[in-house]
């Protein structure tokens, strides 16, 4: 399209499904992808799948300076790419696991996990995204009240869209949530466990939160999470992961012993619970 109606859009490395979505829909041949008269639309979705697959692969290859898939055949059945161009910085050829050189870090799809509980149901555990919103939406509005405020420390009735935010929208460099995904047959997906970390102002500690879906506790879903959250941690290198929990939580603080954390009182706040465990 760029070539015969000098159509062209510009978006920004990592990409995500709406950012795709989006850069897609401002380019002048959007209206050419939907059906029109006995002519089927194109599948969009597998256009999106393609852009999010070139993202990731700008991100996690800094030596790429310019790269052409032309032709790119889309229409209803998905999409192919007949032929590529790239140009590559010779002298940028070293790998950078950390991705130092982009301003924004990219989707940690390497933290993509399938694990199955000791039930034989099968979790999908994988960072959170923005698209994830209605999602977590619906996993605070199933918690009990009692969940809500030993998660939130007060009384939570819905999420506002600064918290949905906050909450969906992780600079993956320095945080994190883990989001546990389970699809009983016949229903819809969703969420039955997040936990996550954020550092802490020293730089090499970060603290954690984990919440459970009700109906889904006591099957081993928290410890799954956390120690893939340790792994995630230890990735970033921090060094220490630490909690604040409230004195009622009994289930959250004997979590906490079975994984090792040490227990103390918040000195600045005497009610509440400070646990603390190395990651080294």
């Amino acid at each position: 399209a760029s070539e015969v109606i000098q159509d062209n859009a510009i978006g920004l490395p990592p990409l995500n499904r709406r950012l795709a979505r989006e850069l897609v829909s401002r380019t002048r041949a959007a209206h050419l992808l939907e059906p029109y008269r006995h002519i089927p639309g194109v599948e969009t979705e597998s256009i999106l799948d393609a852009l999010l697959r070139v993202s990731e692969l700008v991100c996690a290859l800094p030596w790429i300076v310019d790269m052409e898939i032309n032709p790119f055949i889309a229409d209803e059945s998905g999409c192919i790419a007949v032929d590529a161009r790239v140009t590559i910085d010779s002298d940028s050829l070293a790998p950078d696991p950390h991705f130092n050189h982009m301003a924004i870090h990219p989707y940690p799809a390497q933290l993509e996990r399938v694990e199955r509980m000791r039930s034989g149901h099968t979790l999908h555990i994988r960072p959170i995204r923005p698209e994830d919103a209605a999602l977590e939406i619906a996993f605070v509005d199933r918690m009990s009240e009692r969940s809500r405020y030993m998660r939130f420390f007060n009384v939570v009735r819905g999420l506002t869209p600064a918290m949905l935010a906050r909450l969906t929208q992780v600079d993956y460099d320095r945080e994190l949530a883990l989001i546990a995904l389970s699809a009983e047959t016949g229903e819809a997906q969703q969420i039955v466990g997040i936990a996550r970390f954020a550092p802490n102002p020293d730089g090499e500690s970060c603290e954690f939160a984990v919440a459970i879906d009700d109906q889904w506790n006591r099957r081993g879903i928290a410890t799954i999470l956390m120690e893939r959250l340790f792994e995630a941690a230890r990735g970033r290198r921090y060094s220490r992961m630490t909690g604040v929990v409230l004195p009622e939580n009994d289930s959250m603080l004997r979590l906490a012993a079975q994984l090792n954390f040490t227990r103390s009182r918040d000195e600045d706040d005497p009610a509440l619970v400070m646990i603390a465990r190395s990651l080294l």
